[in-house]
C-alpha cells in the first residue's frame, strides 16, 4: 500500500497527484515511494506494531527532506512582502544603533524612535498573521510585541527619572534596575528581530533561522571586542550622570547631611575640655578628639587632624572642610567655619552656607 507523503491518503499505482491534497509525486513511481516510506499493508492493520505517530513521522520526514524550499502560500501575499520590508528596515535601524551605544544619550533617543517603528511593524505583521496562528512566525511576532512594548516602557521611565532627578531627589537604585531590565530585554529582542527578519527574507516562516550578525565566528568575535568599549563608555556615562545629579543643589541637598557629624564632634571637643583654654575668635587646636573614618548615608569618610574636620562625599566625589573656632557670642562655645580649601568651594559654592545653621 502506498500513501501520499503530505496527507497520508492511499494512492493508486498510476497516481501522479494526490486526489485529496494535490501534492505532486515529483515523478517518483509509487513503488519507489512505497520502498522509501517502507510501509506495508501489514503495518497498517490493527495488530500492527507500528504506531500512527511512527507513520506520520516517516511521512513528515520524507516530505521535509524533499521540499526544503517549500514555502506556505501566505508568503506570496502582498501583506507578507510589506512586513518583510518593515523588518528589513528594522534590521538596518538596529545595526545603525550599534555605534550609538558609545554615546548613551544619543542611543536612547535613537533607540526610542526605533522601538516605536518596531512596535508598529510587530502589530502590523501580527494582524496579518492572525489567520495563521499555528505558524512559528506568529509566535515570534507575539514575543516581539511584548518585548518591544516593555522596552518602550523602560525607556520612558528612564527619561522620566532623568527629569524628576533634576528637580527632586535622584534614585540611583531605580535607575540601575530599570537600565538592567532594558538591557536584558534588548538582549533577547535584538536576536529575535534579526532571526525573524531572516524568516521574512528567506520566506521560511516555519524553519529556525540563524542570527546574521553572529552567524560566523569572525562576526561574533568582532561584536565581543566592540562590547568592551561599549561597556567602558556606559560605565563612564553612568558615573558622570550620577555626579551631575548628586551635584544639583548641593548646598540644600547634601550639606545638611553633615549636621549630625558637626554636632557630634563639637560635643566631643567640649567634653575634651577645649573651653579651658578659651580665646575668642581663635581656632581650636591641639585637641585629642580624633575621629575614626566611617560611612554614613552619602558620606564615604571623614578625618580630624586636631584642627580641621574634612568630610568626604561619595557622590558627587568632593569634600567639605571646616575648622572649629572659639566664640562667646552668647555663651562660650565652639563654632564651625568652612575653609576655602574645601573641594566643593569652587564647583558648588559650599562656603556660602554657614555650617552652624545646617
Amino acid at each position: 500500500m502506498t500513501v501520499c507523503r503530505c496527507c497520508g491518503t492511499a494512492l493508486n499505482d498510476n497516481d501522479t497527484v494526490c486526489p485529496k491534497c494535490g501534492n505532486h509525486i515529483n515523478g517518483d513511481t509509487n513503488s519507489e515511494v512505497k520502498e522509501r516510506n517502507n510501509i506495508s499493508p501489514s503495518e497498517l492493520t490493527e495488530d500492527s506494531a507500528v504506531s500512527d505517530k511512527t507513520i506520520l513521522d516517516r511521512l513528515y520526514t520524507d516530505h521535509a527532506s524533499d521540499n526544503t524550499d517549500y514555502a506556505p502560500a501566505f508568503t506570496e501575499t502582498e501583506e507578507f512582502e510589506k512586513s518583510a520590508e518593515d523588518f528589513r528596515r528594522l534590521k538596518r535601524l538596529l545595526l545603525i544603533s550599534l555605534p550609538t551605544l558609545l554615546f548613551l544619550p544619543l542611543f536612547f533617543v535613537f533607540y526610542l524612535c526605533t522601538l516605536i517603528f518596531a512596535l508598529h511593524a510587530d502589530f502590523k505583521a501580527c494582524s496579518f498573521m492572525q489567520a495563521h496562528r499555528t505558524s512559528l512566525l506568529f509566535s515570534d511576532l507575539r514575543k516581539l510585541c511584548f518585548l518591544h512594548f516593555f522596552e518602550i516602557l523602560c525607556t520612558v521611565v528612564l527619561f522620566a527619572m532623568a527629569v524628576y532627578g533634576y528637580f527632586f531627589e535622584f534614585s540611583v537604585e531605580m535607575l540601575f534596575y530599570t537600565a538592567l531590565l532594558l538591557e536584558l530585554s534588548c538582549y533577547f529582542s535584538w536576536d529575535l528581530v534579526l532571526k525573524t527578519s531572516e524568516k521574512f527574507k528567506n520566506k521560511q516562516p516555519e524553519i529556525p533561522q540563524s542570527n546574521p550578525v553572529t552567524s560566523s565566528r569572525k562576526k561574533a568575535n568582532i561584536l565581543k571586542i566592540y562590547g568592551l568599549p561599549v561597556i567602558g563608555s556606559t560605565l563612564f556615562f553612568i558615573y558622570q550622570t550620577m555626579e551631575f545629579y548628586y551635584g544639583i543643589d548641593f548646598n540644600r541637598r547634601r550639606l545638611p547631611q553633615v549636621a549630625p557629624i558637626l554636632h557630634e564632634y563639637k560635643n566631643c571637643l567640649i567634653d575634651k575640655g577645649v573651653l579651658d583654654s578659651f580665646e575668642e575668635g581663635k581656632p581650636v587646636t591641639g585637641s585629642s578628639c580624633h575621629i575614626t573614618p566611617y560611612s554614613y548615608n552619602n558620606i564615604s569618610g571623614l578625618s580630624f587632624n586636631g584642627s580641621e574636620l574634612t568630610i568626604e562625599f561619595r557622590l558627587p566625589h568632593t569634600s567639605y572642610t571646616v575648622q572649629p573656632y572659639y566664640s562667646d557670642h552668647v555663651d562660650r562655645t565652639v563654632i564651625w567655619k568652612a575653609l576655602p580649601s574645601s573641594e566643593c568651594a569652587k564647583k558648588y559654592d559650599c562656603l556660602a552656607v554657614d555650617p552652624n545653621t545646617l
